[in-house]
């Protein structure tokens, strides 16, 4: 029995994401959208009914502008009695470090999942068709290679292969079409990573010094600061890291997992019965997915900038680099940062993966409001959307960027830990 066809709005809906979902997350590569399995009747609600929406979405306005009128009361009575200025700079240390460090996953993965993915396949286009000028040029000039009837060069296939050069005796129309077709690619890559560092230097003289300032917890400066000083100091720095391990993590995976069900909405009964993908929120998961990932390795370096200092003069001198030769070398390596980086990444990734798994009390009634499923379609499609954490445990993948972290970290120093660009797809190999 054959599939109905699509609903127009739908068909439509994906021919214009599909493109975007693919070139983004699988490089352009021709992959088709994952066919779930259609549900069983009573997994969702009719289409012509809605979730309740859960807490604090459910309030009423009455409700809302009491609770505006209440906060504007407490402001207005910290602010005549002072004790807002006791405790602002304390709070807003702790809320900017974390929104800063929020904003910038952001930030990362706009800037290396999209646009650094956009720019890498502009890239190599440009170097195909670089290759192709070369091969031309070489058939054409030195006569290295067939012409077709319509005086073209012969290629490999009809759909656009490479340019084919004929054997010579001594082998060497191969390894000059490498040669000089390399030579361009290569200085094209060299100016564009200049310009890049360009632009990020032009950007850091404005915005770094503060946004490291707020975001990034370092030690205190002086030994000989008072207990309150010392207690304020590790409140600041410790404060943020805690809620970005056991909130804002957990939260990333739970939306993650939120647009992992509502990309397979279109297969759900009583709504629309079609075993296919919503390419816009798979989109969307894996953009998720990558910010959570961003956040992870951001914590990390975090942490290790804070007990560095402290646990240093404490480790084994194999550990320190002392070696004249290695320090001429690499001279700022750090081997230790490097370990810490490691099972930072490991302990992240499992505390924040363990808290979001045990949060379906919570998570279920966001998760109704997110997608038409109904409470016992939600709970048993809750072990298929948390079981896709425990693939993102293992910091052995290259695809984590973990271990590249980690080398780069041990042979360069801290500060070439982050941030990488992600491979977000699972069905094209990782180059």
């Amino acid at each position: 029995m054959s599939e109905p066809p699509l609903p127009r709005h739908i068909a439509e809906h994906i021919k214009y994401w599909h493109p975007v979902y693919t070139s983004i997350v699988h490089r352009s590569e021709a992959v088709t959208l994952r066919r779930p399995p259609l549900y069983p009747p009573g997994y969702a609600i009719p289409t012509h009914l809605s979730n309740p929406a859960p807490f604090p979405f459910n309030l009423d306005p009455t409700t809302n502008c009491s609770l505006l009128l209440l906060f504007v009361l407490l402001l207005h009575s910290s602010l005549q009695t002072g004790h807002l200025f006791q405790q602002t700079p304390l709070l807003f240390h702790i809320l900017s470090r974390v929104t800063i460090t929020f904003l910038a996953s952001i930030l990362s993965t706009f800037l290396f999942e999209i646009l650094g993915e956009l720019l890498t396949q502009r890239l190599q286009t440009l170097s195909q068709k670089i290759r192709d000028i070369v091969s031309e040029f070489l058939v054409r000039r030195f006569e290295w290679g067939d012409l077709d009837q319509d005086n073209n060069p012969v290629r490999e296939d009809d759909e656009g292969g490479d340019i084919v050069l004929r054997a010579d005796p001594a082998f060497l129309h191969e390894p000059v079409r490498e040669a000089v077709s390399g030579g361009i690619i290569l200085t094209i890559h060299y100016l564009t990573t200049l310009l890049l560092r360009l632009f990020n230097d032009l950007i850091s003289i404005h915005l770094s010094h503060p946004l490291l300032t707020l975001s990034l917890p370092l030690p205190p400066e002086s030994s000989t600061t008072s207990q309150t000083t010392t207690t304020t100091s590790l409140l600041e720095n410790l404060l943020p890291l805690l809620i970005q391990s056991t909130i804002l993590l957990p939260l990333l995976w739970l939306t993650f997992s939120l647009f992992l069900a509502r990309a397979e909405r279109f297969a759900l009964p009583g709504q629309y019965g079609h075993a296919i993908d919503d390419p816009k929120s798979s989109l969307f998961a894996h953009l998720v997915r990558a910010t959570t990932m961003h956040l992870i390795a951001y914590t990390a370096y975090q942490a290790v900038v804070l007990v560095t200092p402290s646990i240093y003069p404490r480790i084994p001198s194999f550990l320190k680099m002392n070696s004249p030769f290695l320090s001429k070398l690499f001279p700022k390596a750090s081997p230790l940062p490097a370990v810490l980086i490691f099972f930072l990444h490991y302990f992240l990734r499992h505390l924040s993966s363990f808290i979001a798994k045990n949060a379906r009390g919570i998570f279920i009634p966001y998760l109704r409001w997110f997608t038409p499923l109904t409470e016992d379609g939600a709970t048993s499609l809750w072990p298929a959307l948390i079981h896709p954490l425990d693939e993102e445990m293992n910091v052995l993948d290259p695809g984590k960027r973990v271990i590249s972290r980690v080398v780069m970290t041990a042979l360069f120093g801290l500060e070439s830990s982050w941030p990488a660009r992600y491979h977000l797809s699972n069905l094209v190999p990782d180059d």
